[in-house]
C-alpha cells in the first residue's frame, strides 16, 4: 500500500479519534448541565418551604384564636360568679350583666367555630407538610445518588477525553501538513470530511463516483468526491 494510501487511512482514524472526542465533549457538557439543577427537587423544596410557613402561620393564630378564647371564658365566669353569687344587687346592673353574658356566649360560640376551622386548616397543611417532606425526602436521596454516578461518569469520560487527546497529538505526528490542511478545510463544511467508497459510491452523498475518481482512490491517491467534496477513503 502507497504512502498516500496510508496517509488516506490516517485521515479517516483520525476523524474518528474527533468525532469520538466531539461525542464525549457533548457528553461532558450533558453531565454538567444535569450537575447544575434538579428541577423536580427545587420545586418540591419550594413547596414544602411554603407550606412550613403557611403551617406557621397557621398555628400563630390558633394560639391568638385559642388566648383570645380563654380571655373570653374568663370574662364569662367572671359574669356568671357576678350573676348567681348575689354579689351584685341592682337590677339594673344585674340587667346590664345578663345582656353582656348572652353576647358574650354568642362570640364565644362564634370564636369556637372560628378555633374548630383554624385547627382544621393546620392539621390539613400538617397532612401537605409530612407528603411535600416524604417528597423531598425520597427525591434528595435519589438525586444524591445521581449525582455521585453523574459524576462517577464525568471522570470516566474526562479520562478517555485525555486518551483520546493522546492518540490525536500521535496521529497527527504522522500526516503531512497539505493532507490535514484539507481535511480540516473539508471538515469545516462536512461532519464527515473521510468517506469510505463502497461498490463504487461515496458513503456521504451515496452518488457514483465516476470511473476515473473511483480508480485514483483505489490506487491510493487522496481524491475529493466530485459531488460533496469529502475526501474518498479505500479500506
Amino acid at each position: 500500500m502507497t504512502l498516500v494510501m496510508n496517509l488516506a487511512r490516517q485521515l479517516y482514524k483520525l476523524q474518528q479519534l474527533d468525532s469520538e472526542l466531539q461525542r464525549q465533549r457533548q457528553y461532558i457538557d450533558e453531565i454538567d448541565r444535569q450537575l447544575s439543577g434538579n428541577e423536580a427537587l427545587t420545586k418540591a423544596e419550594a413547596n414544602l418551604s411554603l407550606t412550613k410557613q403557611q403551617l406557621t402561620d397557621m398555628k400563630k393564630n390558633q394560639k391568638n384564636a385559642e388566648w383570645k378564647l380563654d380571655d373570653m371564658n374568663e370574662r364569662s365566669r367572671d359574669i356568671n360568679s357576678k350573676l348567681y353569687t348575689g354579689v351584685v344587687h341592682n337590677p339594673k346592673e344585674l340587667l346590664s350583666l345578663k345582656h353582656e353574658a348572652e353576647s358574650l356566649k354568642q362570640r364565644i360560640n362564634k370564636q369556637e367555630e372560628g378555633l374548630l376551622e383554624i385547627m382544621g386548616q393546620v392539621e390539613e397543611a400538617e397532612r401537605q407538610e409530612g407528603s411535600y417532606n416524604q417528597e423531598f425526602s425520597k427525591l434528595t436521596q435519589g438525586w444524591q445518588q445521581k449525582q455521585s454516578s453523574l459524576t462517577q461518569s464525568r471522570a470516566e469520560s474526562e479520562k478517555e477525553v485525555a486518551r483520546l487527546d493522546e492518540s490525536r497529538e500521535e496521529a497527527l505526528q504522522q500526516i503531512e501538513p497539505s493532507s490535514l490542511k484539507l481535511y480540516q478545510q473539508v471538515r469545516t463544511i462536512r461532519e464527515q470530511a473521510v468517506v469510505i467508497v463502497y461498490q463504487g459510491q461515496c458513503q456521504g452523498c451515496h452518488m457514483v463516483l465516476p470511473t476515473g475518481q473511483r480508480q485514483k482512490a483505489k490506487a491510493g491517491e487522496i481524491v475529493q468526491c466530485s459531488n460533496c467534496s469529502r475526501i474518498l477513503y479505500v479500506e
